[in-house]
């Protein structure tokens, strides 16, 4: 069933996002976590009532596989403080970390990660950009790479929305800022 693998690799991809900002804060595999979940897909055509029903449907085992000791679903507007954050497929999670890590290191990894993004987004587009390997490449390779960059893109607005969150000074503009390095 369609439904039921899409709904196992969203969880497989909250899953992951936890247990990797898990290991990027060096917090421990046993130390249960709260952790809070927004619906913010890349399709519009997805519902939040089908996103709710993800979640609720497998509390227990996300609680389970990613030892949280709390999930909270977010609605579109509010607001998590004190959080880490990672993109999960058409979800966004945080990680509540009003003790466990400091909120400049945070801000200072989610830029990072923009930063990669930003970097892998000017290798796309300037493939993208060039007639010789537009001429030259299959249309599926094309195709594929102009996939890549919608991706990174959305997932790059999703990260500067959630550093924004944790710092309203930087700057609010989650446009793409490309520079050659």
């Amino acid at each position: 069933n369609r439904n039921s693998e899409d709904e196992i690799s969203q969880l497989q991809a909250i899953i992951m996002a936890i247990r990797n900002i898990r290991g990027e804060m060096n917090i421990s595999p046993n130390k249960p976590l709260q952790a809070a979940i927004r619906f913010a897909p890349v399709d519009a055509n997805v519902r939040n009532v089908d996103a709710q029903d993800i979640i609720l449907n497998n509390k227990d085992l996300l609680s389970k596989l990613a030892k949280l000791s709390e999930i909270t679903l977010l609605g579109k507007d509010e607001v998590v403080a004190k959080s880490a954050t990672a993109i999960a497929g058409d979800f966004v999670v945080y990680v509540l970390t009003e003790n466990l890590i400091d909120k400049e290191s945070e801000i200072q990894r989610l830029n990072k990660e923009i930063e990669k993004h930003d970097r892998d987004i000017l290798i796309l587009s300037e493939k993208l950009q060039n007639p010789s390997y537009l001429k030259n490449a299959p249309p599926a390779v094309v195709t594929k790479d102009k996939d890549r960059q919608r991706s990174l893109e959305t997932a790059k607005k999703k990260l500067v929305l959630a550093r924004n969150e944790l710092s309203p000074g930087h700057d609010l503009d989650p446009e793409p800022r490309y520079q050659k390095m």
